[in-house]
């Protein structure tokens, strides 16, 4: 389970950018979300227990696949 990201729906797909593990890039990973709450979803596949992700809307950079984070 994550913090439920901006725009996210139950039992959907999604794209979320996940962080690299210096911090410095995000690179955009395609999840499939299950049962979703208020303040939490359930990451069926995509991700891996540990990993970052950002929350925000990121919908204006959706086209880029690999972000670089200052």
């Amino acid at each position: 389970h994550l913090a439920t990201p901006a725009g996210v729906k139950a039992d959907s797909e999604a794209f979320l950018y996940r962080l690299s593990e210096d911090g410095l890039r995000a690179s955009r990973t395609k999840v499939r979300l299950g049962l979703c709450s208020v303040n939490q979803v359930e990451v069926v596949t995509g991700l891996s227990e540990g990993d970052e992700v950002i929350l925000s809307d990121m919908t204006s950079w959706i086209e880029h696949p690999l972000l670089r984070v200052r």
